[in-house]
């Protein structure tokens, strides 16, 4: 009777893992313990007892066994279980029953199955059925082969288990780990693995295929002003649209927060993904309903292409990135492809971010004051704290570039408290010698309010310096004031209670300033700079201007206009009664001591009224290009001594001379003879290559910069070019309109403004 024993300890043992599977545990009743069953009931088979003298045992235990006599071809024995997992009685099982239940595009191989019970006595495999019920099961099945007296293959014996929960669990935790919970995409993980498959799929062809970053605009307002179930199923509703758009051929996955990726498979040309790319930001800016809103969201989007852009997924994926960052420097519902031309741009951005951990540290990072002019005293009474750093390589940094890297990454932190630290400790020197000034003021972003440290941080800069709160004034955008969060809330009643102003920055960018102004807790309103620009040549920001400084001083609060750059802009703000403006007219940043002699002057004049006397920097002759620059490639060969390999960008040379050039380019670089640049471009059929360092550059409109090249050449390529200067010197006296080269023929600044936007 040992077999009973052993069937008993079995069925215990299964029962105690049914019930870790039911408790969502995925352990199951292994191969090896089927066949040790199977073994037993093999061996006890051809006892003095025959398997159906089992029966009763077999069935109280709920052990799916059978029998099957091959020389009858006839099923012999089935218990209990083996009736209820098929789903059929004993009286109607045959071996052509049982095979017809197998699942037709899974159907076994009888023959393997057999061969393998021949040769090694034993089988196990899963299957699929589909019951006369109609229910699809994965049945798990260990067989033994019996042999006769005279050693023949007569008779299996089996075992088998219903696993289709265990799949069931299994294929749910699969679809859980690889794909988004909320849209039921497929996740990061799962999109990255596919990029990967698709490139291995046309490695050895010449087809390309495109990645899409898709990122919504602003979608954070979303989440602040009508809340994260809102927002959550306006992503939603988002993500279903682009489903329908993007059918055959198209993979679509979510990244993380208000992301996603596009794989389009198919192979096109650069003008069709960009038709994808436009069609995608005119789907989701169609209007949502939700609930009893109706919300209109953009999106931005960023493509890479392999293998142009990229021969792996991290690159391709990094690229595409690249290319979307660029795209929302244009502003809202853009799209931009990604170019080899960012690769100066990615170059310095990745280097920045690198050395951006160790720029405080090391001394780089530094504070410098704009004035604000009343314009009634003209006299600056008080002024703007603007963080700077000194890079060892890229020189002056701006906080347009490196402020965006802080916040993603924990450094963000540390930079608030040093500007925090750093103002305090100016405000109290100038405290001490009695400086007549109203407020500092200096920028903190929402996410340093979400920080309940940020109080205590203040709290303490203000009584290590021992100053006056009340000549501290914070300058905060629209979406930090009206977050919702307690957090943010408690820390701005906190502020108020110490004395610091706020001032709310960049007003009119906002996407609900009308609406919040009445109840925002701030002393003064920022005019955003562009509405500045062209107030003096556009009619209607004339009238935006005067609409913000009467609509504020109703309100009881003073009125900034930044950006004031000529003595038009000036006049018109000061007809329009505005209290005070700050901008290059009349001065730009300064250190600490230049702000200390401009808070002590009694009148301050416009720096625009000095005229500036031109420095003659050219040590050789140099060809001019009057009617339209010279459109040429350049890189970067080395950089700190070290050689790189980047793509190239298109800058425009304005003139060429045997010491150097200059250009024009809206990239913001900085002198330093340590980066070594190659310019590549055609004149008069030849070729010309040249390498040099910048040596100087003048902003000459925002976002466009002019710079001077002091060339790095042995004598004899310097001859070269002499000979192709001097055939241009004689050309152009004859023909003025001279263009024999890669000449540009339109606005020097609308054509880098246009080539940027494309991504060119």
């Amino acid at each position: 009777m040992k077999l009973f024993d052993r069937l008993r300890k079995k069925q215990i043992e299964v029962d105690v893992k049914r019930q870790k599977i039911i408790n969502g545990n995925l352990e199951t009743l292994s191969i090896n313990n089927l066949e040790t069953l199977v073994d037993d009931i093999a061996t006890n088979i051809n006892e003095t007892e025959t398997l159906s003298h089992f029966k009763n045992t077999l069935n109280k235990l709920r052990l799916a066994v059978f029998s099957i006599d091959l020389n009858k071809r006839e099923i012999t024995f089935v218990s209990r279980e083996v009736e209820e997992i098929l789903e059929i009685s004993k009286e109607e099982l045959t071996i052509e029953y049982w095979k017809s239940l197998w699942y037709k595009k899974g159907i076994l191989d009888f023959s393997s199955i057999y061969a393998r019970l021949t040769n090694e006595g034993r089988n196990s495999h899963t299957y699929r059925i589909i019951t006369p019920e109609g229910n699809v099961k994965w049945i798990m099945e260990t067989t033994i082969a019996i042999y006769g007296e005279k050693g023949q293959f007569e008779k299996i014996v089996g075992v088998m288990e219903d696993r289709t929960n265990t799949f069931q669990l299994e294929k749910k935790l699969n679809f859980i780990t690889t794909h988004d919970e909320l849209t039921n995409l497929p996740n990061f993980l799962n999109g990255s693995e596919h990029v990967e498959e698709e490139i291995n799929k046309i490695k050895a062809s010449k087809e390309r295929f495109a990645l899409f970053c898709v990122n919504l605009d602003g979608f954070s307002r979303i989440n602040n002003t009508l809340g994260f179930k809102i927002a959550d199923e306006a992503f939603k509703h988002l993500s279903v649209k682009l489903e329908r758009y993007l059918k055959k051929g198209v993979f679509l996955f979510r990244s993380q927060g208000d992301e996603w990726y596009v794989i389009v498979e198919k192979s096109m040309k650069n003008e069709e993904y960009m038709s994808i790319a436009k069609n995608i930001i005119d789907i989701i800016q169609s209007p949502l309903h939700i609930q009893d809103y109706s919300i209109r969201i953009t999106a931005s989007v960023g493509i890479s292409i392999y293998p142009d852009d990229g021969e792996n997924k991290v690159e391709l994926i990094k690229n595409a990135n690249t290319a979307l960052k660029r795209a929302k420097k244009h502003g809202t519902a853009n799209y931009q492809m990604y170019s080899v031309n960012m690769n100066i741009e990615s170059f310095k951005n990745y280097q920045l971010e690198t050395d951006l951990h160790s720029a405080i540290e090391n001394g780089e990072l530094y504070i410098e004051y704009q004035p604000k002019v009343d314009i009634k005293l003209q006299r600056a009474t008080s002024a703007e704290a603007l963080i700077r750093w000194k890079h060892p390589h890229w020189g002056e940094v701006s906080p347009m570039e490196f402020i965006t890297i802080a916040e993603e990454s924990n450094i963000h932190r540390k930079i608030s408290e040093f500007v925090i630290d750093t103002v305090c400790k100016q405000v109290g020197e100038w405290e001490r010698k009695a400086i007549d000034f109203t407020t500092i003021s200096f920028n903190l972003s929402a996410k340093d309010f979400l920080k309940s440290s940020l109080i205590s941080t203040i709290k303490a800069a203000i009584n290590r310096y021992q100053i006056n709160p009340e000549h501290l004034e914070i300058e905060l955008t629209e979406g930090t004031l009206i977050q919702e969060t307690s957090v943010v809330q408690d820390q701005i009643d906190q502020l108020k209670e110490l004395g610091i102003a706020l001032s709310l920055d960049d007003f009119g960018t906002g996407y609900s300033s009308i609406h919040y102004l009445k109840k925002l807790p701030v002393n003064t309103i920022k005019i955003d700079r562009s509405f500045i620009q062209h107030i003096h040549e556009n009619d209607e920001d004339q009238i935006i201007v005067k609409s913000i400084i009467q609509l504020s001083k109703g309100l009881n609060k003073a009125v900034v206009a930044e950006g004031v750059e000529n003595e038009a802009q000036y006049s018109i703000l000061r007809t329009l009664e505005c209290d005070i403006i700050q901008g290059y007219y009349y001065s730009k940043a300064v250190s600490a001591k230049e702000m200390t002699k401009l808070l002590e002057l009694n009148i301050i004049h416009p720096k625009s009224c000095k005229t500036r006397v031109p420095v003659n920097r050219r040590k050789y002759y140099r060809v001019n290009f009057p009617s339209y620059p010279l459109n040429t490639h350049m890189t970067i060969l080395s950089f700190n001594g070290k050689a790189v390999s980047l793509g190239s960008t298109d800058v425009l040379v304005l003139d060429i001379g045997l010491g150097g050039l200059r250009f024009l380019s809206h990239l913001k670089l900085k002198p330093h003879h340590d980066i070594l640049y190659n310019f590549k471009t055609s004149l008069m059929g030849t070729d010309i290559t040249i390498n040099g360092t910048i040596v100087r550059y003048e902003e000459k409109e925002q976002d466009t910069f002019e710079y001077g090249v002091e060339f790095q050449m042995e004598e004899s390529d310097r001859d070269e070019l002499a000979s192709v200067l001097n055939k241009i010197t004689l050309q152009m006296k004859q023909n003025p309109l001279f263009n024999d080269g890669d000449f540009i023929d339109e606005n020097p600044i609308a054509y880098l403004t246009n080539t940027q936007n494309r991504g060119m």
